[in-house]
């Protein structure tokens, strides 16, 4: 239940056009805390995305319920640097049916995040593209253990590959 989830949507995907308008943003000025020399833009959604909760035998995964932040961006480059996420307010999370347990209900109390990007370099072709570099997770439960993650992103490597689709002799 507690293994951080091997792959993740697009970290930055609520800043595409398409996605922005599920957000409010605001100029963070004089704030502490980020990237040296970085400046910050407050984040979040309106209205908040509807809690659905899935349970696969004793582990539920949570997604919606609202989320806030600041992200940190290059005031040169524009390169996004850091985004500090966390939940808007803790969620309720009733036990499976049939369940028996202490708890009638998990509280989520807590859920941030905190992901650094970086400049990634690739030859043949020349590339360089911005990528994460970390990842550190808090979720904070009342009812049941809390977790505590760190990945740290190294090494990228790029494949590129050939297809074709050719039609069938039969």
């Amino acid at each position: 239940c507690t293994d951080p989830k091997t792959g993740s949507p697009e970290p930055l995907g609520f800043l595409l056009a398409k996605n922005q308008w599920k957000f409010r943003f605001t100029r963070a000025d004089a704030v502490a805390g980020g990237p040296a020399g970085a400046r910050a833009l407050d984040f979040i959604e309106t209205p908040p995305e509807r809690v659905r909760i899935t349970w696969n035998g004793n582990c539920f995964e949570v997604k919606g319920g609202g989320e806030e932040g600041r992200l940190w961006f290059d005031p040169v480059t524009f390169d996004v640097l850091q985004v500090d996420v966390r939940l808007s307010k803790p969620i309720l999370v009733p036990t499976r049916p049939g369940y028996i347990g202490i708890e009638p209900a998990v509280r989520v109390e807590r859920s941030e995040a905190t992901m650094r990007f970086a400049r990634v370099s690739f030859n043949a072709p020349d590339e360089t593209v911005l990528l994460p570099e970390s990842i550190d997770t808090v979720n904070v439960f009342r009812g049941v253990p809390s977790v505590r993650y760190s990945q740290r992103l190294t090494d990228y490597r790029r494949f590129l590959s050939h297809s074709s689709i050719r039609s069938s002799t039969f």
